[in-house]
């Protein structure tokens, strides 16, 4: 399994945008080595599930000699960049250890002439100076080499693209009802209820057209049978609140609310955005805290990714890893902003509110959680 894998049955709105980067991708284009596609959105629009769709077609894999992920997120180091490019290149061999010379050495000739196409999710960066350096170490592809970039920035599409940007757009309303409905009914229940399709119909349309947040809402209503469950989503106080015209974190706000009480903590320990867990670090993490209720270990972790808080379950020989959205991330942090707090060596004060304290990993735990993180201390105390 791949984080890099969607099943196109499950998508619904994004064919026609992947038809036409892929037709983008296996066009020539004079005078480039390589060409930059920037895809730009809000968050929570399908930018990531976009490139997934795209990444996992027949036609890229026939087109392109090597197929590279790389998930960049908000902090654009060289460095990293460059491993997380070679560990996609190379899997097995190790890359965490070398240093920056040994890096830039090591891409060009792990490209070495292939046509390769790479996946640049999550940009944010929109320093030019950072991706001129490691535009100059990915010229070492053959010609008609291609490069996707996933950003909420217009700027970094602008400082990063060499073709014009796709700019996503939101679901139309068909679209939205067809996603929102495809899995919040179980069974029968849309032809045994016909009134909780009239209120779903009315919850789509405060979703604002947004995949994550009509996702999101359908995994927390697929269970619930009565009218009661339904409207008490519809016209629950939380979507009065002031809120920008793209603000998905509502419909997330109400399914984290919906939580059991024991399951919402799972989610606001603060890892780092877009860190890589480990599903046996979550679950012993949680049992640490007195946080696992169910018999089964691994039953808080489906509970949670059925809400789909979790995303890109990756295995490894038999060890799954995931991460949390990005959006997921931010409601986590405003969640928790008066009671959790992330100790570093600059911390001065922590305020009286503050129930539990988090110590972060040494950096360079990030890039192998199998086989470093359980020699760490523990990272998360509880304050009495």
């Amino acid at each position: 399994m791949n984080h890099s894998f969607v099943d196109a049955s499950h998508v619904i709105g994004s064919q026609q945008a992947r038809d036409n980067i892929i037709e983008t991708l296996l066009q020539s284009v004079d005078g480039e080595n390589v060409s930059i596609i920037p895809i730009v959105g809000i968050g929570g629009i399908g930018k990531t599930t976009l490139a997934k769709l795209v990444y996992g077609d027949q036609r890229i894999a026939t087109h392109f000699e090597l197929k590279l992920w790389v998930c960049v997120s908000n902090v654009f180091q060289l460095d990293k960049v460059i491993i997380k490019i070679l560990d996609s290149a190379s899997p097995d061999q190790r890359h965490a250890d070398m240093g920056i010379d040994q890096l830039q050495r090591a891409l060009p000739e792990a490209l070495n002439g292939s046509k390769y196409s790479l996946i640049l999710d999550d940009v944010w960066s929109e320093d030019p100076r950072k991706w001129g350096e490691l535009k100059t170490l990915l010229m070492g592809g053959a010609d008609g080499s291609k490069i996707i970039v996933t950003t909420r920035s217009q700027h970094v599409a602008e400082i990063m693209g060499t073709v014009s940007a796709h700019n996503l757009s939101l679901l139309s309303h068909k679209d939205c009802l067809s996603l929102f409905f495809k899995c919040a009914f179980k069974g029968q229940q849309e032809k045994q209820n016909p009134n909780l399709k009239r209120i779903g119909e009315e919850i789509v349309r405060k979703c604002k057209g947004v995949p994550l947040a009509l996702i999101t809402l359908r995994s927390l209503l697929y269970s619930v049978t009565d009218d009661h469950g339904w409207e008490f989503v519809r016209d629950n106080e939380i979507w009065k609140l002031e809120q920008k015209e793209d603000d998905i974190l509502p419909a997330l706000r109400l399914s984290y609310e919906h939580l059991p009480s024991y399951l919402k903590f799972c989610i606001l320990f603060n890892f780092p955005e877009d860190y890589e867990m480990a599903d046996i670090e979550l679950v012993y993490l949680w049992m640490a805290n007195g946080l696992v209720q169910s018999s089964n270990e691994n039953q808080e972790l489906e509970d949670i990714s059925f809400r789909n808080f979790f995303r890109d379950f990756t295995e490894y020989g038999g060890n799954v890893t995931c991460k949390m959205h990005d959006l997921i991330h931010d409601l986590a942090l405003s969640v928790t902003q008066n009671e959790c707090s992330m100790v570093r060596t600059s911390t001065q004060q922590i305020p009286k509110s503050v129930r539990h304290i988090f110590f972060p990993y040494p950096e360079k735990i990030f890039l192998n959680p199998y086989t470093t993180w359980i020699a760490c201390e523990p990272f998360a105390l509880l304050c009495k």
